[in-house]
């Protein structure tokens, strides 16, 4: 979603409506994936409670990591939402 968030916001040159399609895409898969990564990070916390110390650490920094990416991610698909919609079509 990041690389194809890139391709439309910066070298695509698809119309207002084209974008605002791909965009409502973006949205509904960060809908649809939101609960899988949620699971995924309840499973994280699971296993680095069963884990070493040194393991439980590393698995927690891969864990922040990709809770930080992901917040990343749908942030930019929301601003690039707001601008599109903040202009005429």
């Amino acid at each position: 979603m990041d690389l194809q968030l890139t391709n439309v916001e910066h070298f695509s040159k698809s119309n207002f409506d084209d974008k605002m399609r791909q965009l409502n895409g973006f949205q509904q898969e960060i809908t649809l994936n939101t609960n899988k990564i949620d699971q995924l990070i309840v499973f994280g916390e699971q296993l680095i409670q069963k884990s070493e110390p040194l393991d439980a650490t590393l698995i927690e920094d891969e864990l922040e990591e990709l809770h930080r990416y992901c917040q990343e991610v749908f942030g930019r698909v929301a601003r690039f939402h707001q601008r599109l919609t903040s202009r005429d079509p």
